[in-house]
């Protein structure tokens, strides 16, 4: 019940986390594992003062385990940072009117604990007002520089990545693709287009992509995977060869070489899925 329950927290489906872990709840009451997931769950839905006092609650009770016990500690001194935080951010973000890096700082807040949903919103948030504002020499030498507007619309694009919204990430995507963030923008409309099933249009993403950054290794895995996807072996050999020719060594390249075996094998392409694996958003020059 609780992996399931942090699976379904990692997939932002919190009522099904939920569920879970009640389900696990209903079978020891004070089960840390849950009330660890569960404290996870409050932080992913913002209650950060609900997160602390799960833990709390769990540590008066007493906990028998000395690692789980300062497990449980640790998490309950993060919770309670985490909550004089989140109300110092909430307090600036809701000042009126609104400034823009007020909203930026509390939706960043929030993805770094998993929120992403409610991180888009502040971001989308956040562009609206820029988008709106008067030019720079209007604004007056005393008004805050505003935080420009293609990288906040590129932060968005990555939090409904990371939310699995993935038709409006694409839209971003594809408008920020024709400005300056264009090869940033470029990679992650492919990881949108791949995660939506849009494989054809994924691989032909990363093709061009690819043509300005030829060195970019994790470019080279996703368009061999879209191809693998999409039946063309060959071409997803070609392509997870120079994956292995750029790429340092390390987990990816040791499920690149299993599936580049089992390509070659009588019955190639069963049982190998990992490496066809969807995509995940990138910032701009860097992994998330």
């Amino acid at each position: 019940y609780v992996a399931l329950a942090r699976i379904y927290i990692d997939l932002e489906s919190y009522g099904r986390a939920e569920s879970e872990i009640q389900a696990a709840l209903s079978q020891d009451h004070d089960h840390p594992g849950a009330h660890l997931a569960l404290s996870v769950l409050k932080r992913s839905l913002g209650d950060f003062g609900a997160a602390r006092e799960v833990l709390q609650g769990l540590l008066e009770r007493g906990i028998e385990d000395a690692q789980m016990r300062r497990t449980v500690s640790d998490a309950l001194k993060t919770a309670r940072a985490d909550e004089k935080r989140y109300a110092a951010l909430l307090e600036s973000a809701g000042k009126e009117p609104p400034e823009p890096a007020n909203l930026l700082a509390l939706a960043r807040f929030l993805s770094e604990r998993g929120a992403h949903r409610r991180a888009a919103d502040l971001l989308q948030k956040a562009a609206a007002i820029v988008a709106a504002a008067p030019a720079a020499p209007q604004a007056g030498p005393s008004a805050p520089a505003l935080p420009d507007l293609a990288h906040i619309r590129f932060e968005t694009g990555l939090e409904l990545i990371a939310a699995r919204q993935y038709p409006a990430a694409i839209g971003i995507f594809e408008d920020l693709s024709a400005g300056p963030l264009h090869a940033a923008a470029q990679f992650n409309l492919g990881v949108a287009r791949a995660a939506l099933g849009m494989d054809e249009s994924a691989a032909d993403t990363f093709a061009a992509y690819l043509k300005d950054q030829p060195d970019d290794p994790q470019a080279r895995l996703y368009l061999g995977n879209a191809q693998f996807r999409l039946g063309r072996k060959e071409e997803a050999r070609s392509s997870y060869a120079a994956f292995l020719e750029r790429a340092p060594s390390g987990p990816e390249t040791s499920r690149v070489q299993r599936l580049l075996k089992s390509l070659d094998a009588p019955a190639a392409g069963s049982g190998t899925r990992e490496g066809a694996a969807r995509p995940a958003g990138r910032q701009q020059g860097k992994a998330r």
